[in-house]
């Protein structure tokens, strides 16, 4: 019986996954071209992915699911967490961020310099090099997610959601 209610407790203070039928979390932040934007409101009306890093190596991660979802002519969102990132670097980080993405690209980025733990939990990141990725309806609920590097097999599934 103990081992019951101690199993329950952990399950209740494990992090919340992303579900899918429920809708995404909204945010709003300064995109990497400087407006701001509003997630999952500038989604709504069609289908999207959204791409959310955690770290260098996650957006380096993310790079061959982004090129090929935009090559495929999907709505594409990226959200990446700056909040570890040191106040005197974050110039920098932009900066090398700007040169390396087209600024169609630059208008969806979303930059978060605050709330990581709770991002964290609500899409229950298991790898920090690693890029979570989240297909929304096109009502902005959640239709599948996944965290991994690129995986052609994976990629036909997220395909089938927001394509």
């Amino acid at each position: 019986m103990m081992r019951f209610l101690l199993f329950g407790l952990v399950a209740l203070l494990a992090p919340a996954a992303l579900t899918p039928g429920t809708p995404f979390p909204a945010v709003e932040a300064e995109t990497l071209a400087g407006a701001k934007l509003r997630l999952p409101d500038a989604a709504k009306g069609k289908p999207a992915l959204v791409v959310i890093t955690f770290s260098k190596e996650a957006g380096d991660a993310s790079k061959a699911w982004c090129t090929r979802f935009v090559k495929d002519n999907g709505q594409l969102y990226q959200i990446a967490m700056l909040e570890k990132a040191p106040r005197l670097v974050r110039g920098l980080i932009k900066r090398g961020m700007r040169g390396d993405m087209p600024p169609a690209l630059q208008a969806r980025m979303l930059l978060l310099f605050q709330g990581e733990a709770a991002w964290r939990k609500t899409v229950g990141v298991t790898n920090d090099a690693l890029p979570v990725l989240v297909t929304l309806d096109a009502e902005g609920r959640i239709t599948w997610s996944h965290q991994g590097a690129f995986d052609e097999a994976q990629y036909q599934k997220l395909r089938q959601h927001a394509l």
